[in-house]
């Protein structure tokens, strides 16, 4: 028992320490990631205002002040890397602490002056133990302009707090099964309930459209416990959608769409109305999966905040990947409206509210989903207690509920059937209530017992 305490003291302690230092996790992220060559890697942390920590893959550190007249981040970057004076391309891994400090542009604008061009320096930002490229603004924008990591081509999160940040990664990389994922339509006169299990296309293993009367809307997301529903088009009374998934852990993603024609319904053309999510044929996506999905070939910026105990993202959707934002901009409105014609659903933003990392993490490891984890696993934890003393608990229990006579029942199934029932209330109930009195009372009864 103390080995195990001291382990857990241990681990606990380990990964506190391991996340009060971000630029250790810095270090360790940057060693990992491959060596280029003509690429200098420079890990960069914010200690104190006005000064940085450089580190090379060595190890070495540096601290530097931010002053230009003293001219120590040339010499620390001089000392750390010397091939930096060659003109080589720099790259600056950020810890979570320089990602979040606005000293962290000052020195964005310091490393371009000595590579000599912008293009020469690039920015990785290290958070949750994993690396993604980043972009800062430059010192002299508008100070509204935050840092963005690039979680997939194209898709970018704004990085207003990197505990937020945290939350979102695991959130949008977290797999979701398919029959969590709910495609919601708006209909009036459809059902008012929602099924238990999605409606799914037998041959192709589509996923279908779950109509829902637009009045039911708030008791449907009520009574969708855990589940992933995405609505589109216009929803009305938002605010109440969000309050009802708050209070069942649903996680809620409001596609928005110029058009009001619903999924599975028809267009002004009498042509079938889908969206991208119906094609997707995976049995696991992410959420990231589930937001590309819905925006088509459009790329995103995905803005964070948190209220009322949920995690809120708000995705602006930018131009076609690969074009250029005027060009992007006439392509959108070009595919809007060839999205009326042939009846695909065109999103102009998307919203999202889901349950927060720590809440999300204990459903997970519910096994009936109605219980809090923490009652399962210390109700599982006295019944194995149970098991060492339920000698002397069975004696207890036997003073309460004597012991059943066959002679009292006229058949023998009503006597076995009685039996059972005592047996059962035993083992389920009296048994783990009993567990932290009866398992030392049997184990002391056991040391104290005179041989025979």
């Amino acid at each position: 028992m103390r080995f195990l305490i001291a382990a857990l003291f241990a681990l606990t302690c380990g990964l506190a320490s391991a996340h009060a230092d971000p630029l250790a996790e810095t270090l360790r992220v940057m060693a990992a990631a491959p060596v280029v060559a003509g690429r200098i890697d420079v890990a960069l942390h914010t200690e104190t205002e006005g000064h940085v920590t450089l580190a090379n893959r060595g190890g070495e550190r540096f601290t530097a002040s931010l002053d230009s007249k003293s001219g120590e981040l040339q010499r620390g970057l001089a000392t750390l890397a010397p091939e930096s004076k060659t003109g080589s391309a720099i790259t600056i891994h950020l810890s979570r602490d320089a990602l979040r400090s606005p000293f962290s542009l000052l020195v964005v604008g310091a490393l371009i002056d000595i590579a000599g061009k912008r293009d020469s320096v690039h920015f990785m930002a290290v958070v949750a133990g994993r690396s993604y490229p980043a972009t800062l603004p430059p010192a002299s924008t508008d100070p509204r302009q935050v840092p963005t990591i690039e979680l997939a081509p194209g898709w970018h999160v704004g990085v207003w707090q990197p505990e937020l940040l945290e939350q979102a990664l695991w959130t949008l990389t977290r797999p979701v099964k398919r029959s969590d994922l709910r495609i919601i339509a708006l209909t009036p006169g459809a059902p008012r309930v929602l099924s238990s299990t999605p409606r799914m296309d037998l041959d192709s293993r589509v996923a279908q459209v779950d109509p829902i009367d637009p009045s039911a809307a708030a008791d449907v997301v009520a009574s969708a416990r855990n589940q992933v529903l995405v609505f589109s088009g216009a929803v009305a009374a938002w605010g109440d959608l969000r309050k009802a998934a708050r209070g069942n852990d649903v996680t809620l993603v409001h596609v928005d769409t110029a058009s009001a024609a619903q999924p599975g319904g028809r267009n002004f053309l009498w042509l079938p109305v889908r969206t991208p999510l119906m094609s997707a044929r995976a049995e696991q996506v992410t959420l990231l999966d589930v937001l590309a999905l819905s925006a088509g070939k459009r790329t995103g910026k995905i803005l964070l905040s948190n209220e009322a105990d949920r995690l809120q993202m708000e995705v602006i959707l930018g131009p076609t990947s690969g074009v250029s934002p005027t060009l992007g901009r006439w392509l959108a409105k070009v595919i809007e409206v060839a999205g009326d014609v042939s009846g695909s659903v065109q999103a102009r933003g998307i919203n999202v509210s889901v349950p927060t990392v720590a809440r999300q993490i204990e459903l997970d490891r519910r096994i009936i989903k109605a219980v809090p984890s923490v009652l399962q696993y210390s109700y599982a934890a006295l019944l194995l207690l149970g098991l060492i003393g339920w000698p002397t608990a069975w004696r207890w229990f036997a003073r309460i509920w004597p012991q059943e006579a066959a002679s009292d029942y006229a058949h023998a199934a009503g006597f076995h059937a009685a039996r059972a029932v005592r047996a059962a209330l035993f083992a389920i109930v009296f048994m783990p209530l009993a567990a932290i009195v009866a398992a030392p009372a049997h184990l002391f009864s056991l040391i104290t017992r005179r041989p025979a």
